[in-house]
């Protein structure tokens, strides 16, 4: 038993040895020393304190204005229109009077603009987007898909009637041409 100590402490100190013998110490750098303030961390939360409240987006930038349809005054000279309104992104259609979202009303339909009301308090005018210009340039020529380029095709004059003496007008009878035949004054077969 005495032996089996004395090997093993023998091998405990042939590991350490091995360990620290044959490893190289780290040589600590310093790290640079940043400009920037410590970050401050909020531990409210952490300790029990609920989130505040954050500020909502404004009612108006929830409300985007996509197209409006020429306002006309009805027989009861009431106002009538339509707007295409985006809001938080869903498109709808309104008329003037209808709700827009929750208390928010179409009150009026201009040539590129809408006023919409919340609770008949406050008015927002919503504006389209200036239209773009027109684009300028010249078309690509128009062609078929798997079609080869067109040949050239030569157009004759209608031929005058054809009057023997004493007859009649006579016309000449209907040419039948082959695919791809082309048809010269002076060279038509009859």
């Amino acid at each position: 038993m005495t032996a089996f100590v004395v090997w093993g402490l023998l091998a405990a100190c042939a590991v350490y040895w091995a360990i620290h013998g044959f490893t190289r110490p780290l040589h600590a750098t310093a790290a640079p020393v940043s400009e920037r303030p410590p970050a401050v961390a909020d531990l409210s939360r952490l300790l029990g304190a609920k989130p505040a409240a954050e500020a909502p987006p404004a009612q108006e930038s929830r409300f985007k204005l996509f197209g409006v349809v020429a306002p006309k005054i009805n027989a009861q000279g009431e106002q009538e229109g339509l707007a295409l309104i985006a809001v938080d992104g869903a498109l709808r259609t309104v008329r003037v009077g209808a709700v827009v979202d929750g208390d928010w009303r179409l009150v009026a339909v201009e040539r590129r603009s809408v006023r919409i009301s919340q609770n008949g308090t406050g008015e927002v005018t919503l504006q389209l987007a200036a239209p773009q210009p027109a684009a300028q340039g010249t078309l690509p020529p128009a062609t078929m898909p798997g079609a080869g380029p067109v040949p050239n095709v030569q157009v004759m004059p209608p031929m005058p009637a054809m009057q023997q003496p004493g007859s009649a007008e006579i016309s000449p009878p209907p040419l039948q041409l082959q695919p791809g035949q082309i048809v010269r004054p002076g060279n038509a077969e009859r």
